[in-house]
Order: C-alpha cells, then sequence, then structure tokens
C-alpha cells in the first residue's frame, strides 16, 4: 500500500512538471508575440484632436513622465502627422489662426517632431511679426529657434528667412537638417498671414 502510494506521488509530481513546463512555454510564446508600442502606427490609425489626448497617449503607452508633456494651451491650430521618410510623428501648432483687427499682429507656430517610442527629438519654432492692410501684407521681423528633446542628442543650426508669396501674402520660415550621428533629418516649418489678417503654416 505505501508502495502504491509512492508511485501515485511521483505521477502527480511528474505531471504537474509537465503542466508547469507547457504553462510557462505559453507565457513565453504569448511575451514574445506582443510588440512593443510603435507611435507612428497609432497615430497613423487614430485621429487625435488635441493636446490632451496626445498626452494621454504618451503617459499611457509611452511611459512619458508628466514633467515631459507640453501642457494644452488651447492652440487654434494642431495636427499630427507622420512621416514614415524621416520615422518620426510631428506635432504642428499655432497660437491663433486669426488676427485681433490690427494693422500689425504677431504670431507663431511650432513642429515638434518624435520617434515610434514617443520620445521627443526636438522641437522647431519659427515667429513673424506682420504688417497688413487692404491691398498687401508684409513681414516686418521674423525669428526662430531649434530645442533639443529631453536626453536628446540631435542638433541643428536652422536658418530663419521671410519673403512675400505674392503682394498680399507674406511669411516667416524656419529650416535646416537636424543630425545626430550617421542620421539626419531635414526640417522646415513656414508661417503666413495675408492682407485680411489669416495666418497659416506649413
Amino acid at each position: 500500500m505505501r508502495q502504491m502510494t509512492r508511485r501515485s506521488v511521483r505521477k502527480i509530481i511528474g505531471i504537474l512538471l509537465v503542466v508547469m513546463t507547457l504553462c510557462g512555454n505559453m507565457i513565453m510564446v504569448r511575451a514574445s508575440d506582443e510588440q512593443p508600442f510603435n507611435l507612428l502606427d497609432y497615430c497613423e490609425t487614430h485621429e487625435i484632436r488635441t493636446q490632451t489626448e496626445f498626452n494621454e497617449i504618451l503617459a499611457t503607452y509611452c511611459n512619458i513622465s508628466e514633467e515631459e508633456l507640453d501642457p494644452d494651451l488651447g492652440w487654434d491650430f494642431f495636427k499630427i502627422d507622420v512621416d514614415r521618410e524621416i520615422e518620426s510623428v510631428i506635432v504642428m501648432k499655432m497660437d491663433r489662426l486669426i488676427a485681433s483687427g490690427e494693422v500689425t499682429t504677431s504670431n507663431s507656430a511650432s513642429k515638434e517632431y518624435f520617434n515610434q517610442s514617443g520620445n521627443k527629438i526636438f522641437t522647431i519654432r519659427v515667429e513673424g511679426t506682420f504688417m497688413y492692410t487692404i491691398g498687401w501684407c508684409t513681414c516686418i521681423t521674423s525669428d526662430g529657434s531649434f530645442t533639443r528633446g529631453f536626453l536628446s542628442f540631435w542638433n541643428s543650426t536652422p536658418s530663419i528667412t521671410s519673403g512675400n508669396t505674392s503682394a498680399t501674402k507674406s511669411y516667416a520660415r524656419i529650416s535646416g537638417t537636424a543630425t545626430y550621428l550617421n542620421q539626419s533629418k531635414d526640417y522646415t516649418l513656414t508661417l503666413t498671414c495675408n492682407n485680411t489678417g489669416t495666418f497659416g503654416c506649413y
């Protein structure tokens, strides 16, 4: 009787070992099948309308800390694009769409570049002061900046230009090439204003 009990115990232990091994293999297969979150793929398949929505995605799926997230300042223009050529998510913002009736008005626009892991690699910003009236518009002053992201080593010296595309439409522009080791990303951002005080950016 004691011998049969020992045999039964050995069988039970053997069965348990087999079950544990199978469960372990299933967990390993399941873990290997899971793909890491890709911000580019997500932004191509989801419409994101506000900075608040974008922040929630970065915090939830990319583990970006609150200190690294931009506050939602309620920009009049907010748009997210995916550029597969340079493997980046580009967030474009502009302070306002319409001037407030002044003859001389200022505005700014920015583009933020993120990699597939949700880390901001750099931001470009352009500012312009415009004078406009019924028949014409001109850019009086222009400025811009290139800012590296948190713990980013991308670098660039941007070029700032301004001019007119027609008598009734003028622009301020930042452009350049950001580099890191053997990688490079060309960038450009143009802020426009026309003779009715309507702004645009691209």
